[in-house]
């Protein structure tokens, strides 16, 4: 607290409390100054004081901001010019590898295990939407049987996206079941044909019997 910022100039002391304190606190004396008999006036310059130091370093922190920002851009390559229509390559080495989707049904509890109803010649679809890409993924229902609320099931963020450029993408996921799944991504467009597609590879077929789609 009582060390000088490099950047405002002040100790945290000085802006806190308007001073700093000494190493060895003064011995008090028995009667006051003069100086100091008028308690108000002292409050007054304390805060005049305070006020000052502090605008001063507001001062000082802005005035390093900019000299910090100034060197910053000068390391800088200068902002690039797209037009409407063209196409560039984005990195995404930081970008998440995995979108999740979250398994709960109305009515299950948390911790609490659940299951699609397949009775009766019934198919639920396990679906999930990017609406501002609108793509779509079907995931294989009967791979997922028994599932715990909140679990998760996932797809990569590279078949999302190429989904999106092309119109479908698959892939394959290896469950910790020891089964394979087929995920199917695809946009609005072509979802009539993603569901066909995912009604024949319900069930966990075999990798030679999954259909080749066009990417």
């Amino acid at each position: 607290m009582n060390t000088v910022n490099a950047s405002t100039g002040y100790s945290g002391f000085q802006l806190h409390l308007g001073r700093s304190p000494q190493i060895i606190p003064p011995i008090i004396p028995s009667s006051l100054p003069k100086e100091l008999a008028d308690a108000g006036q002292t409050a007054t310059s304390i805060i005049n004081t305070l006020t000052e130091d502090v605008a001063d370093a507001r001062d000082n922190l802005l005035l390093s901001k900019i000299s910090q920002m100034h060197y910053a851009s000068t390391a800088q390559n200068p902002n690039p010019h797209f037009n409407i229509g063209e196409m560039v390559m984005l990195s995404t080495t930081n970008r998440r590898h995995e979108y999740k989707a979250v398994l709960r049904v109305p009515g299950q509890e948390v911790g609490e295990y659940g299951s699609f109803d397949h009775s009766g010649d019934r198919l639920a679809l396990l679906v999930g939407y990017r609406d501002e890409l609108d793509v779509f993924v079907l995931w294989d229902t009967s791979l997922h049987a028994k599932f715990k609320n909140g679990g998760n099931i996932q797809v990569r963020d590279a078949t999302v996206h190429r989904a999106a450029a092309f119109g479908r993408a698959d892939q394959i996921r290896e469950l910790s079941s020891g089964a394979s799944e087929l995920v199917i991504a695809c946009t609005s467009r072509g979802l009539a044909g993603a569901i066909c597609d995912r009604l024949l590879t319900t069930g966990g077929l075999s990798e030679g019997e999954w259909p080749i789609s066009p990417i």
